[in-house]
């Protein structure tokens, strides 16, 4: 299972976010979705695959009106 933040939809944001985590000691390396991808090493993903995290199995009301804006990509994969 992973769940990582992207840089795809504000490049601007999640560096300046970055900068701030580095400047507390903490590491934040955002990465685009087919980077994030490769971090499963080819391994068969369970539906729905790696998506925005709001819309992995939402529930019967549906992801939300903010989902767009979880700049986080979530999937599972079968070892």
């Amino acid at each position: 299972m992973i769940s990582h933040s992207t840089d795809e939809f504000s490049p601007e944001k999640m560096r300046a976010n970055a900068e701030v985590a580095d400047s507390s000691g903490t590491v934040l390396i955002p990465r685009s979705r087919d980077a994030i991808l490769r971090l499963f090493n080819g391994h068969e993903l369970v539906d729905p695959g790696l998506v925005l995290v709001p819309y992995w199995r939402p529930d019967a009301a549906g992801p939300g009106v903010n989902a767009d804006r979880v700049w986080v990509y979530g999937g599972v994969a079968v070892l």
